[in-house]
């Protein structure tokens, strides 16, 4: 059997169908058997993700900590500027010496940024321990005042200074916490489907970098929602890119010539035709639904030839033909991510082979064309 074949497609498993696309390209590039080349991605892709994981796992290490130095420090300057309050300081004056001191660093901050403000909040806090110091010194109201620590409140700001502390405490994670926010992120990110040398795309470090900076667990999981959203979009637009490759490769390296499979066809849908030299008229047209995420297969011809007993013959050895050949696209496919549920299969001759208009159809090569022909998508960049 094999006349007209409905098939629903899917990816897996995940990553696979992106790793092969890679590889096509790769042997393509290198003069490479796809096999072999598929083996060295793939060892590289291992070695890869490990190295990447432990980076991001340190550089999240290195955030939360200078995020609980920032959250710290916040805490005592709030004290300072009480400090200041009690003495009769100005301390705002005192701090517009320092430049972008009130602006807020944002949750999803990378190193520089957390780092530029913690010296601006060192400096703050350098300038107003000078300020009161120097005020201390001019008008010590008693002994004990003048030797007072300058990290202890003054006895009119204690309410303050309790409120600030326990809200740096409740800002503060203990170690256990912060790993399981980092391996938060891990989980997540494992199922991101990059390249091996790819960085992270930036909304994606962003919002990981949100995680891994919450200040609680409850809101580390409200961030995931929106991290797990992210990658699932990234990983489909990917996944769609690496399969029009794949397919379009997949049918050349079995021996057709291929037309209408574009960079989009995962995305859009749309209709492809492949034949083999010698099918003269005949092509498999491979009308693709994206919506319902199915492949429709079917032997078609121009119209035009008479509706004759031999033109009938033709038709389902044409049939025929397209039938023992149909396994062996389902298994390369499979073996390249892209796993087709046959739905609906119907046995050579049991419909008429459709009749179309000659214009649908691609031109037949000659055999010497082909040969000729170039790989569009082999020559298409990493993106």
């Amino acid at each position: 059997m094999s006349g007209p074949a409905t098939a629903a497609f899917s990816f897996v498993p995940l990553g696979a169908v992106t790793l092969a696309a890679m590889a096509l390209r790769e042997a393509q590039q290198m003069g490479l058997e796809y096999q072999d080349a598929l083996a060295d991605m793939q060892g590289r892709a291992s070695e890869l993700a490990e190295a990447q994981r432990q980076s991001r796992h340190a550089r999240f290490a290195q955030l939360q900590a200078t995020r609980a130095q920032l959250t710290q420090l916040e805490a005592h300057l709030e004290h300072l500027r009480g400090v200041c309050t009690t003495l009769g300081l100005e301390h705002a004056a005192i701090l517009d010496k320092i430049p972008g001191l009130g602006t807020a660093t944002p949750q999803d901050a990378g190193q520089a940024a957390m780092q530029q403000q913690l010296e601006s909040l060192q400096a703050a806090a350098t300038l107003l321990e000078q300020a009161i110091a120097a005020q201390q010194a001019r008008t010590p109201r008693n002994a004990a005042e003048a030797e007072l620590p300058l990290t202890d409140p003054p006895p009119l700001e204690d309410a303050l200074h309790t409120y600030v502390q326990q809200r740096a405490l409740q800002a503060q994670l203990d170690e256990r916490q912060a790993q399981a926010m980092r391996d938060l992120v891990e989980r997540l990110l494992a199922r991101l489907v990059l390249a091996p040398d790819d960085p992270l795309p930036a909304d994606i470090d962003a919002a990981s970098r949100a995680i891994a900076l919450a200040p609680t667990l409850e809101r580390a999981e409200a961030l995931a929602v929106d991290l797990r959203l992210r990658i699932q979009q990234h990983n489909a637009q990917r996944e769609q890119e690496a399969a029009a490759l794949v397919l379009e490769q997949s049918l050349r390296d079995l021996g057709y010539v291929v037309e209408g499979v574009s960079d989009t066809f995962f995305v859009e849908g749309g209709v492809a035709h492949f034949q083999r030299h010698g099918w003269d008229e005949y092509f498999v047209r491979l009308r693709l639904n994206a919506q319902d995420r199915t492949f429709n297969f079917n032997v078609v011809r121009a119209k035009g030839a008479q509706d004759t007993a031999e033109r009938k013959r033709l038709d389902y050895l044409a049939e025929d033909r397209w039938c023992r050949e149909f396994p062996k696209l389902l298994e390369t496919l499979a073996a390249r991510g892209i796993a087709l549920d046959v739905k609906r299969l119907l046995g050579a001759g049991e419909l008429p082979v459709q009749a179309v208009d000659p214009a649908s159809l691609p031109a037949a090569q000659s055999q010497t064309e082909s040969r000729q022909q170039t790989r569009p998508a082999m020559r298409r960049t990493q993106r």
